[in-house]
């Protein structure tokens, strides 16, 4: 186990020591001291002093604290070196006599010469108390490369926030106007400049209403419209029962065949051209126009076909032979079909409803 002398190593730890404390000068008044940032104790030390104090109280307290530990020289004295102060005062076990007692240097600081200040000079002195803590900071900072950055994008992104609000209004409106154009940026608006800004566009809107001229556009007469003809209500059936649509059914082929009144004037003009070349030239019936064919191909013409005046007749055919009676077999107690009765019952329109004579097949399950 290896022992080493604290004289061998003095002289390398001497600037070793006091890392991170920096100093700032101020003069409040007509006292010029010199502050300095607190080491770690000194932080907890003011935190145990306001302890159980509430609202006003322990922000004066706060303040206090780091005010008088901070303050390591008054009007050119100088107390670094000291951390406690030795004073006399009046010994209560002996009257008449005194007694000396030794007195932190803090608490010494804080009776004989803070509680003394007023208000706004111990706001001043723990304002400039945030300077020395910010020099601190960037002193240790200085020379060294984080990895891990101490603050994110959007923490950064506020703080520079912050920091530009506190020193706008230092800044001339118009030079500000300018920073913030080069960068693409404008300030927020208020309620008088947008109202300004409204009344001038309505002046603008106004002027170019007066520029144009108004043109009114050509009356253009409405269209008169002629209502639809009116259908003729279709007359309500008094029944619609199945039985009684089936009876006032009329079969497709019996229905009578609408007439286009173009179509019938055609006809009836084809009509009279086709009797005025039957009255230039005769038709042949089918059996003269097979006469003549014969005629021509030199078989001559049949006797009844060479009567009249030129016309032909239809020859007079033979009597068809009788047919003979054909025996109907039927079943015993089958009576003779009448054939106009079954054709009657063939004519008749479709029955509506169920077989009574239809069963259903059996379902198997």
């Amino acid at each position: 186990m290896g022992i080493i002398s604290a004289k061998q190593i003095s002289g390398a730890l001497a600037k070793a020591q006091n890392v991170g404390l920096e100093e700032e000068a101020v003069t409040l008044g007509n006292c010029a001291l010199v502050l300095r940032s607190l080491r770690p104790d000194e932080y907890a030390a003011v935190l145990h002093e306001c302890a159980g104090l509430e609202d006003i109280d322990y922000l004066y307290a706060y303040q206090k604290g780091h005010v008088a530990r901070s303050i390591v020289e008054i009007n050119g004295f100088d107390l670094r070196g000291a951390d406690f102060v030795e004073v006399e005062e009046d010994d209560p076990k002996r009257p008449g006599e005194v007694r000396k007692v030794k007195l932190e240097l803090h608490a010494y600081v804080r009776k004989h010469v803070i509680d003394t200040w007023g208000r706004e000079a111990i706001v001043t002195a723990y304002r400039k108390f945030g300077d020395v803590v910010k020099l601190a900071d960037d002193s240790s900072r200085k020379g060294v490369k984080f990895i891990i950055p101490d603050e994110t994008p959007d923490e950064k992104y506020r703080r520079l926030l912050a920091e530009m609000r506190e020193i706008e209004d230092e800044v001339p409106p118009s030079l500000l106007n300018s920073i913030l154009d080069e960068h693409g940026l404008v300030r927020k608006s208020t309620v008088e400049e947008v109202k300004a800004a409204m009344a001038k566009a309505d002046e603008l809107a106004r002027e170019q209403e007066a520029k144009q001229t108004v043109v009114a556009p050509p009356v253009v007469p409405e269209p008169i419209v002629t209502p639809p003809p009116v259908a003729a209500p279709i007359p309500t059936q008094a029944s619609s029962t199945p039985e009684d649509i089936m009876a006032r059914r009329v079969p497709l082929n019996r229905q009578p065949i609408p007439v286009d009144p173009h179509q019938a004037l055609q006809e009836r003009v084809a009509q009279a051209q086709a009797q005025q070349q039957n009255l230039s030239s005769p038709v042949l019936t089918k059996a003269a126009q097979i006469a003549a064919l014969e005629a021509d191909a030199g078989l001559g013409l049949h006797p009844d076909l060479q009567r009249g005046a030129g016309v032909p007749v239809m020859p007079s055919l033979p009597p068809p032979p009788a047919r003979e009676e054909v025996p109907e077999l039927r079943s015993r107690g089958q009576e003779a079909t009448d054939p106009e009765a079954f054709k009657a019952i063939l004519e008749q329109p479709p029955a509506v409803g169920i077989n009574p004579r239809f069963k259903p097949p059996a379902q198997r399950f």
